[in-house]
């Protein structure tokens, strides 16, 4: 990786010269030398935090090449070639030593990436790599190489996922058409689940009240139908007993009916709350 002593100190420079005219300046620069005290003792996690509070404090292209050259270090080889490309495209007035030191590093972070190109329907969909969002909906994602896993989500769509193999200087293409939801999302999902259980639990009720019915109405039966017993051919009784009956009838239908539909709702209320289509693709 490209980083010399006297770059850190050329950027420096041109970030002094003027620091004192505008607001903001200051600061920057004070978090900028910070930044370049850091790199010379090879603390470049620190000297990337001030970096960035420097281009913060006030965005001039010249801090991007260190914080560019930087990233690298640390092996952010994306971030690196934006800063480095973002220097090379914006500062006009850099030197030619620096544009030729920002060249070099940008040549050495590239060979550490590559290119995944995506094609995803719908179009809105919204791309993570490793979890993490990116602003990408289709086009070139520039990783670097390795194993990463993507994931592609859409409203209305169910998301899918694909593991991509990239190799150093390597370009991947990868489509991703994402299937329509089902007709139940998950949240409908806990819905219909809970309506199937009340529905059950009200089935299993009413078949226990129909049970309580049936056996009353033999008991009457039983004793309408009994010589010697005091309710034999009792008008009342035979009136009670088909009362009981009907009830036993009507109660044991609906309990089979409300059983039948509340499995319905539960039985489709199963699966995998995360529905996603799950694609591998290696290269």
């Amino acid at each position: 990786m490209v980083f010399a002593r006297p770059l850190a100190l050329l950027v420096a420079v041109l970030l002094l010269a003027g620091a004192a005219r505008a607001d903001g300046k200051e600061d920057s620069r004070a978090a900028f030398l910070s930044g370049v005290a850091m790199v010379e003792r090879a603390d470049f996690a620190s000297a990337k935090e001030a970096f960035l509070k420097a281009y913060e404090l006030f965005p001039h292209p010249s801090i991007l090449l260190n914080l560019g050259v930087v990233r690298g270090r640390l092996q952010e080889y994306v971030e690196a070639e934006r800063d480095l490309s973002r220097f090379l495209a914006e500062d006009g007035g850099a030197s030619e030593e620096d544009i030729s030191r920002a060249r070099a590093a940008l040549a050495d972070v590239r060979t550490h990436l590559g290119t995944v190109r995506v094609r995803v329907t719908p179009e809105s969909a919204s791309v993570y790599v490793d979890d993490a969002p990116t602003p990408l909906h289709s086009g070139d994602l520039r990783l670097a190489a390795g194993t990463h896993a993507l994931r592609f989500d859409a409203p209305g769509f169910q998301s899918a996922r694909r593991s991509v193999e990239l190799r150093a200087g390597g370009t991947v293409a990868l489509d991703a058409a994402l299937e329509a939801a089902p007709a139940f999302a998950p949240s409908d999902r806990g819905t219909r689940r809970t309506v199937g259980i009340v529905v059950l639990a009200s089935a299993g009720a009413v078949g226990a009240f129909a049970t309580f019915s049936g056996l009353r109405a033999l008991s009457l039966a039983d004793a309408y139908n009994t010589p010697g017993e005091p309710k034999y051919r009792d008008g009342a009784t035979r009136s009670e007993g088909l009362t009981f009956r009907t009830l036993a009838d009507v109660g044991l239908v609906t309990a089979v009916v409300g059983a039948a539909v509340g499995l319905y709702f539960v039985l489709t209320s199963l699966g995998d709350d995360k529905p996603s289509k799950v694609g591998v693709l290696h290269f």
